[in-house]
């Protein structure tokens, strides 16, 4: 969920309040760890992750340049990001999270940067791509979070439409599974990435 309100100051430039709220919507697993056997016999595996579990709230206010339609830079000096992990720690791994133990929250404080870009590269072919920067003054500064995504929107009938979806996630401060064909696997920082291709249906009214 994103919400934006922008007072222009001059041209191409807006004083910005920018809010961004995401989470998922089921739970994630790792299907390499079973907990149980249902009563169906199907196995249980461990929930990693699940709405609010975690969750990534920003505010911030800045300055906006939008020189077209095309493209936009959003600069805030004034930035929090909350993290929220509203689950028992028995249930979800807090510290995978950046949350300390027996808390469901972390705060932080710092400098946020959004870039974006959109345009149709080819005949009913869409890009549009954001790049989000995020800086914690007090914590390893020079440590910058990244959210980079990127997404392919094709039209290849009246009907039918396809989309290409990456996303290049990494944040200082949430573990992630590794393996480094020695020690078998463990926790610690990396990149996440995520690919998505989908086919569908749409009608316009």
């Amino acid at each position: 969920m994103n919400s934006k309100l922008g007072y222009a100051i001059a041209p191409k430039w807006y004083l910005t309040y920018m809010m961004n709220f995401r989470s998922q919507m089921d739970n994630g697993y790792d299907y390499n760890t079973i907990t149980g056997i249902g009563g169906d016999g199907t196995p249980k595996y461990l929930i990693t992750s699940k709405f609010l579990a975690p969750a990534f709230w920003t505010n911030s206010i800045g300055i906006d340049y939008k020189p077209n339609d095309h493209f936009s830079a959003y600069i805030s000096p004034v930035a929090s990001k909350i993290t929220i992990v509203a689950a028992d720690d028995k249930d979800i791994s807090h510290v995978a999270y950046g949350v300390e133990v027996n808390k469901n929250l972390r705060s932080e404080f710092g400098a946020l940067a959004v870039l974006k870009y959109q345009q149709d590269i080819m005949k009913n072919i869409k890009l549009q791509t954001k790049l989000e920067l995020f800086s914690n003054y007090i914590d390893n500064p020079q440590n910058v979070d990244v959210n980079w995504e990127v997404l392919l929107a094709m039209k290849v009938n009246k009907y039918i439409s396809a989309t290409l979806a990456t996303q290049l996630l990494y944040d200082d401060n949430i573990a992630v599974l590794k393996d480094d064909g020695n020690k078998g696997t463990y926790f610690g920082k990396g990149y996440q990435f995520k690919e998505a291709f989908g086919v569908g249906f749409s009608y316009n009214f």
